[in-house]
């Protein structure tokens, strides 16, 4: 649970300091494909982990 916790907020910290990073830099369009692509990601990663638990 901890280690669950710690990732969680330096995850946090470290997306918040790249978005704020390409915003300046590359634009809104760059922070909006680094959106996407996280949720997609995520979505991959807890669908791999359902069909996981069901083979099990």
């Amino acid at each position: 649970m901890l280690y669950a916790f710690g990732f969680t907020l330096i995850f946090a910290v470290v997306y918040m300091v790249i978005t704020l990073t390409l915003s300046d830099v590359a634009g809104q369009d760059t922070v909006t494909q680094l959106n996407f692509g996280l949720i997609i990601g995520a979505l991959l990663w807890i669908g791999i982990k359902l069909a996981k638990k069901d083979e099990q």
